[in-house]
């Protein structure tokens, strides 16, 4: 099986209360996921496989309230490993599908 990396992206309006409540509760949520922050609302996370990419999207669906906007997709490790970065350090895939930040 293919390992990939998992990005999370979104958006959340936060113009009320309970907007931020509903935002706090989804990141918990993608925390409990597994997800590790990469930036600001870019969240990712290691998978094994296309099953573990679909079965996430279902989970991450159920996860998200209508005033957070969210966007995934998934990429190869080469394929994340190529990205360039500008100030800033993406952290290191580990071969058990750790994330460490260097």
């Amino acid at each position: 099986m293919k390992e990939k990396v998992f990005l999370l992206m979104f958006d959340a309006q936060m113009t009320t209360k309970d907007d931020r409540r509903r935002y706090g509760t989804f990141i918990t949520d993608i925390k409990a996921e597994g997800f590790s922050i990469l930036q600001k609302s870019v969240y990712m996370r290691h998978i094994v496989g296309n099953q573990d990419a679909k079965d996430l999207n279902r989970r991450i669906m159920l996860l998200t309230p209508p005033s957070i906007e969210v966007v995934v997709f998934s990429m190869t490790r080469k394929d994340y490993e190529r990205m360039k970065t500008i100030n800033c350090i993406l952290p290191k895939l580990v071969d058990n599908g750790t994330i460490i930040w260097v």
